[in-house]
């Protein structure tokens, strides 16, 4: 009778102490720096996405511009200008897409460790780390976005005032 109080004292003793240890072993993805994290990757591909549209908008502007200067390659004075802003033109969108992989990318990465994060694969030690060196890339990335649409907005301002020289330069020439 006291080997049996005693293998169930044993066997309560054993369920007690696995309760525990399977209560507090919460699902990480349940932890605010989790749902920190989380939240991040969800503004990131926020940014990604508009960087995404602001790309098909240079892309557009691009196929305006080349239209509009095809009336100008006849013209020796504004076909070298011309050439000029669509070298740069050309430039900026080949930079535009690699960033736009790089960043793509970079959101891939992240995704991968939320979802190892959340199935406990990575401990929070080592996502912090990583969540950290992502984070601060896409800072990066989006800092050289912002200057590369800054260049864009100053290349289409020379863009259009190239245009008006052209069309002053067109209403002079039938004046005369």
């Amino acid at each position: 009778m006291k080997t049996l109080q005693f293998n169930h004292k044993m066997l309560l003793s054993c369920c007690l102490v696995a309760f525990i240890l399977i209560g507090c072993n919460s699902n990480p993805a349940e932890s605010e720096e989790h749902k920190a994290m989380v939240e991040t990757n969800d503004q990131m591909e926020e940014v990604h996405d508009n960087m995404e549209k602001e790309h098909a908008d240079m892309e557009a502007t691009h196929d305006e511009m080349m239209k509009a200067h095809a009336q100008l390659e006849e013209i020796p004075e504004m076909d070298s200008i011309h050439s000029a802003i669509r070298d740069k033109h050309d430039k900026m969108l080949k930079a535009h897409n690699e960033m736009l992989s790089q960043h793509k990318e970079l959101l891939e990465t992240h995704d991968e460790l939320v979802a190892k994060h959340a199935s406990g694969e990575v401990d929070m030690e080592t996502m912090k780390e990583e969540h950290e060196s992502m984070k601060s890339e896409h800072e990066t990335m989006k800092e050289e976005h912002d200057q590369m649409m800054k260049d864009y907005e100053t290349m289409k301002e020379e863009h259009d005032q190239m245009m008006e020289d052209h069309a002053s330069t067109e209403a002079t020439n039938e004046e005369m």
